[in-house]
């Protein structure tokens, strides 16, 4: 093999190393955006997951609010008929004796 053979021969290996990297660089770039892309989906679910307790928690308390309200009006509304009854039955009292 000549002086020029040998050279393009280690021209050729050089390249072929030189798109070897390149191609490794390119693959660990690819690998390095996915697992960029599956924690940015992670992070999502996870405040999704949050959100959710939170309007979970608040809907929860508003139905225990609402509870207490209708529990507040049945004794108002049973506080009037028991002095409606009490007037009813001391008005039925006195206009018999």
């Amino acid at each position: 093999m000549t002086q020029s053979g040998r050279s393009l021969s280690i021209i050729i290996i050089i390249i072929i190393i030189i798109i070897i990297i390149i191609i490794i660089i390119i693959i660990i770039i690819i690998i390095i955006i996915i697992i960029i892309i599956i924690i940015i989906i992670i992070i999502i679910i996870i405040i999704i997951i949050i959100i959710i307790i939170i309007i979970i928690i608040i809907i929860s308390y508003l139905l225990q609010l609402s509870f207490h309200l209708v529990a507040i009006v049945l004794t108002l509304v049973q506080t009037k008929q028991i002095i409606i009854n009490i007037y009813k039955r001391n008005n039925t009292k006195t206009q018999y004796t």
